[in-house]
């Protein structure tokens, strides 16, 4: 982890939902540009929360947890993200098992000439 890179997001962080700062926003507060120092930050990020920094994130953006129920409501958001993930996942295999050689083809409209 590039550890002044973490000193510089924790800095621009602020606490609770309502201070979220946006992805792009806090890349253009900390002078990052390019899409691989973007990759960068989010990693540093997630190796933040990994060693116990409480930061989450929303739609709105990036916060340090304030409370309780900003932390479940996170908890609550990931768990609809990972299930999703878990259902293309389950389907991915369904393809894979399936597979012929030959990619089929549904049509499941009809074509009219108006």
């Amino acid at each position: 982890m590039n550890d002044e890179l973490a000193q510089a997001i924790l800095q621009h962080l602020s606490v609770g939902k309502k201070q979220s700062i946006k992805q792009k926003y806090l890349a253009s507060e900390l002078y990052l540009k390019s899409d691989k120092q973007i990759r960068e930050m989010r990693r540093t990020i997630t190796e933040l929360r990994h060693k116990g920094y409480w930061i989450l994130s929303c739609t709105r953006g990036y916060y340090l947890a304030e409370t309780l129920d900003e932390i479940k409501e996170a908890r609550a958001y990931w768990l609809k993200y990972v299930k999703a993930l878990c259902i293309d996942l389950r389907d991915l295999k369904n393809m894979e098992h399936n597979f012929t050689g030959q990619l089929p083809l549904k049509l499941d409209f009809v074509i009219k000439n108006t």
